[in-house]
């Protein structure tokens, strides 16, 4: 879902509409959590990268529609909303920083997930 392709019926650009849709709010907190739960995760496996060189890699249109479209795929397959979380985050690291490894991947996926459990059982 991109937000900068919504018009009006006069064709100007709008998200006044859709960003009350609770639906929308809940997708738009869960795209923040996956951006800084990844980013957190990533850090802590290397810790001498500056977080800015994710967060730069990781707010970008591209970066943010591969999370958001990977979440809603795992979600509507099934998956619980940590492990979508999860895999939305590799997925969207996979793509904004080429030559990631699965293993490594897949520690990011389960850090993410397992972030995002915690934080709901508190």
């Amino acid at each position: 879902m991109t937000l900068s392709n919504l018009r009006t019926a006069d064709h100007q650009p709008t998200t006044s509409v859709i960003l009350a849709d609770p639906a929308v709010i809940e997708l738009a907190q869960m795209l923040d959590f996956i951006v800084y739960a990844t980013t957190d995760a990533i850090r802590a496996l290397m810790p001498g990268v500056p977080a800015a060189f994710f967060t730069d890699r990781f707010t970008t249109d591209y970066a943010l529609n591969v999370a958001v479209e990977a979440y809603e795929t795992n979600r509507a397959g099934g998956h619980a909303p940590g492990r979508a979380a999860g895999k939305a985050g590799a997925q969207m690291l996979s793509r904004a920083i080429v030559g990631m490894n699965d293993r490594l991947l897949n520690e990011i996926s389960h850090a993410v997930e397992a972030a995002h459990d915690a934080q709901r059982q508190h």
